[in-house]
């Protein structure tokens, strides 16, 4: 099940047209937001959640206490990771992308000297 569902997302990610995603709509575009910070948010929400655990110790959250550190972990995770995106990685990608040179899609890389070993 895991194996069509990931079939699925790749020949509909492959068939997909350049632009956003899903039609530019509000709603939607707040979830291509949050998607576009998903490498930072999954390099830095650690970050947020030892430092708030160092502020707060776990065993001093009691009750609906945890609902609250809760949505300020995300919020702040979310924060962190806009404020990297932004100051580094967008400024980063542009300087890469004007250095190196693209390459099409449909040229054909060399093979590699381990796989020409194998014929």
């Amino acid at each position: 099940m895991m194996a069509l569902g990931t079939v699925t997302l790749l020949v509909g990610a492959h068939h997909r047209p350049s632009g956003p995603a899903l039609g530019g709509h509000r709603p939607f575009a707040v979830l291509e937001w949050l998607g576009r910070l998903s490498y930072e948010l999954y390099l830095f929400h650690l970050i947020v959640l030892e430092l708030m655990r160092a502020v707060f110790p776990p065993k001093l959250i009691v009750g609906d206490e945890k609902l609250l550190h809760l949505a300020a972990f995300v919020v702040l995770s979310y924060a962190l990771s806009a404020a990297i995106a932004h100051c580094y990685g967008a400024p980063l990608n542009r300087i890469i992308r004007r250095r190196v040179p693209s390459i099409p899609a449909t040229a054909k890389l060399p093979a590699s000297p381990a796989l020409a070993d194998n014929k």
